[in-house]
C-alpha cells in the first residue's frame, strides 16, 4: 500500500510501453483494437475504479467515484452540459421569481424503475430527509441555501418547516433564504437526485444491494454489487430520454500498474482519470506515443494547515511554507503543464485577483524573511521550532509530492517535516477529526462558482483547518446575501485577498485529468468540475 504509485512489478516498463504502442497502432486502421466492441456479444463500457462506493444513496454522496455512479444510476431536476452550465432533466422548466428567492420547477413525465411515477413528492421527500439531523448526508451544506435548511440539519427547526414544497405531483416549489445565483448548478448535484418515497420509508436499507429492490431513475440499473470486486450496471428500459450503451462494467483494482495492464489486455475501454489515476511513470511515454488525452479541471491540490496546532496558528509561518515551496518543480514531478499552476484556490476563469500580484506574494526569496518574522512571533528560534508533520494519502503520486515538499522546506527554511501516510478513507476521516498537522490533497468542487471553495473555509466548525477569522466570514456572508453582481465580485475579492494574508490552505495547483481511451467510444464528454457523463456514450 505504500509503494502504490511507484510499486515494481515483475514485467518492464518499457515493454508495457511498447505493448501499447502496437495495440494502438492497430486501433488506428481498420482492424479494430483488442477487445473492440466488434467483439463482443453486448457493447458494455468496461472501467476501473480505484475503490468501491461506500453507498450509492443519492444523499450519501462523497468522493468522485461515487457521484459519477450516482449520475448513472439517477437524474435529477437539472443536470450540467458539457460547459458546466445546467440544463433541465427530470425538470420540463424552471420559473424564478423577480427575488430570485422562488423556484418553481415543473416536471416532465418520468418513471423509476419500479414503474411508478417520479413525482415531486419524491423529491421533497428526498432533499427533507437529507437534512435530517440524524440523517448521515456529507454534503448537506449543498442545500443550505434553501430557507431553513441549515436550521433543520442542526435540529433547531422541524424538516417541514424547510423551504421546499410539492404543490402537486408535477410541481415543485423551493424557497431560499437569499438570491443564490448557483442555485441550479446546485440541483444538478448528485446529491439532489430523487430517492423513491415509498421504497425509502418502507425499507431505509434499499441502497446496500443491486436488483429490483435498489429503484433508481437513472439511464442504467444496478444489476449487480459485488462489494469490492466489480460492479453492473445495465441500460434502463425505461429512461425518458433513452440510453445507447447497452450497460457499463466496473472494476475496483486499486494498483493503477494492474489497472494499465488491463487496459493493455483488451480488458478495459478507459483508464484513467476521473476513475483513477493512471501510473505517474508511464505519462511521458504515453503522451510521446500520442494517446494520452488531458483536460484541465477547477479540482486544486493544496496543503490543509490545522491552524490550531502549533506553530501553523502563526499565519506568517503558513505564508513562509508557501513561499518555499517550487511549485514548477513540483508539476513537473507529476507530468502536469506550467497552466496548473496557482497560488489561490478559486478556479483561473473566475478568481479576482491579478495573476502579477499572486506570484509576487509568493517569491520563494520571501521565504526566510517570513520564517525569522513568525519565529519571532512565536517566540522561538529554529533550533527549537518542532518538525512539522505532513500527511498524505495512498492516491497516486502523493508520495513524490510530499517528499519533494519535504525536501523544499528543508532546504529553504531548515524546517524538518515527517511524512505520515494513510488510506484514503482514514486520510478523509483524520481531516475530519482534525488528527492532523499539515495535510496534501485535491478538493473537487461542487459547483462552478467562485464562492465553493471560498465559503469552505468560512466556518470554523466544518473547515478543516479550524481557521476563525472574522473579516473573511464577514466578506462571505455579505456576498452570499447580495443579488448585485458588482457588490458580489467586490466582496469575493475581498475574501481571497484576506485568504493570500492567512493563508489557512495553501494551493498549489489544478487538477488534469489524463486518460487513454478506446477509439471507438465516442459521446463522453467531461465538465471542468471533473464530472463525465455516460449517459450520451455510444460505440461508433
Amino acid at each position: 500500500m505504500i509503494e502504490r504509485s511507484f510499486s515494481r512489478r515483475t514485467f518492464s516498463l518499457a515493454a508495457m510501453v511498447l505493448s501499447l504502442a502496437l495495440l494502438f497502432a492497430c486501433s488506428r486502421t481498420s482492424a479494430p483494437i483488442k477487445g473492440a466492441p466488434s467483439n463482443r456479444a453486448e457493447h458494455l463500457l468496461r472501467l476501473n475504479m480505484d475503490s468501491s462506493p461506500p453507498s450509492l444513496d443519492p444523499r450519501m454522496a462523497t468522493d468522485r467515484n461515487t457521484r459519477t455512479l450516482i449520475k448513472s444510476l439517477f437524474d435529477g431536476l437539472m443536470r450540467l452540459d458539457a460547459d458546466a452550465k445546467p440544463q433541465p432533466a427530470i425538470a420540463s422548466s424552471v420559473e424564478i421569481s423577480s427575488d430570485y428567492k422562488t423556484y418553481t420547477f415543473h416536471l416532465r413525465p418520468s418513471l423509476f424503475s419500479n414503474g411508478e411515477k417520479v413525482t415531486a413528492y419524491d423529491f421533497e421527500h428526498s432533499w427533507k430527509s437529507a437534512l435530517d439531523p440524524n440523517f448521515p448526508a456529507s454534503y448537506a451544506n449543498l442545500f443550505y441555501p434553501i430557507k431553513n435548511a441549515k436550521a433543520a440539519k442542526e435540529g433547531r427547526v422541524a424538516t417541514s418547516d424547510i423551504g421546499v414544497t410539492a404543490q402537486d405531483e408535477m410541481t415543485l416549489i423551493v424557497t431560499l433564504d437569499h438570491p443564490t445565483p448557483y442555485f441550479l448548478n446546485l440541483v444538478a448535484h448528485p446529491i439532489y437526485c430523487p430517492v423513491h418515497k415509498a421504497t425509502d420509508m418502507s425499507n431505509p436499507k434499499w441502497h446496500h444491494a443491486a436488483g429490483k429492490g435498489f429503484v433508481c431513475n437513472g439511464p442504467f440499473l444496478l444489476v449487480d454489487w459485488a462489494g469490492d470486486e466489480r460492479i453492473l450496471l445495465k441500460r434502463n428500459p425505461s429512461h425518458w430520454e433513452g440510453v445507447a450503451l447497452d450497460g457499463v462494467a466496473i472494476s475496483f483494482v486499486k494498483d493503477p500498474q494492474t489497472a494499465l495492464l488491463m487496459f493493455e489486455n483488451g480488458e478495459l475501454d478507459w483508464m484513467g482519470t476521473p476513475f483513477c489515476d493512471l501510473p505517474i511513470d508511464s505519462i511521458p511515454a504515453l503522451k510521446e506515443m500520442g494517446i494520452l488525452h488531458s483536460f484541465v479541471v477547477s479540482g486544486c491540490y493544496w496543503l490543509d494547515c490545522n491552524t490550531a496546532s502549533y506553530p501553523l496558528n502563526s499565519s506568517k509561518l503558513r505564508r513562509a511554507l508557501s513561499c518555499a515551496l517550487d511549485r514548477k518543480s513540483l508539476l513537473q514531478l507529476i507530468h502536469q503543464p506550467e497552466e496548473t499552476l496557482t497560488y489561490t484556490i478559486a478556479p483561473k476563469h473566475s478568481t479576482a485577483l491579478a495573476e502579477d500580484s499572486l506570484r509576487a506574494n509568493h517569491e520563494r526569496a520571501n521565504a526566510p524573511i517570513l520564517f525569522q518574522e513568525a519565529l519571532a512571533e512565536l517566540g522561538t528560534t529554529a533550533a527549537d521550532l518542532p518538525p512539522l508533520h505532513l500527511m498524505y494519502s495512498d492516491i497516486s503520486g502523493q508520495k513524490a509530492l510530499a517528499q519533494t515538499i519535504q525536501d523544499q522546506w528543508k532546504e529553504i527554511l531548515g524546517i524538518t517535516a515527517s511524512l505520515e501516510l494513510f488510506e484514503w478513507n482514514n486520510f478523509i476521516a483524520n481531516l475530519r477529526n482534525h488528527s492532523y498537522q499539515l495535510a496534501g490533497h485535491f478538493y473537487d468542487p461542487a459547483f462552478d462558482d467562485p464562492i465553493y471553495h471560498l465559503e469552505k473555509l468560512k466556518d470554523p466548525a466544518t473547515n478543516f483547518t479550524s481557521w476563525n477569522d472574522e473579516p473573511y466570514r464577514t466578506a462571505i456572508t455579505l456576498a452570499e446575501l447580495t443579488a448585485d453582481p458588482s457588490l458580489r465580485h467586490h466582496y469575493l475579492k475581498s475574501a481571497e485577498e484576506r485568504l493570500q494574508e492567512e493563508l489557512p490552505v495553501i494551493p498549489l495547483m489544478f487538477e488534469e485529468y489524463r486518460w487513454i481511451v478506446n477509439p471507438h467510444l465516442q459521446g463522453v464528454y467531461l465538465t471542468t468540475l471533473g464530472q463525465i457523463e455516460l449517459k450520451w456514450a455510444y460505440w461508433d
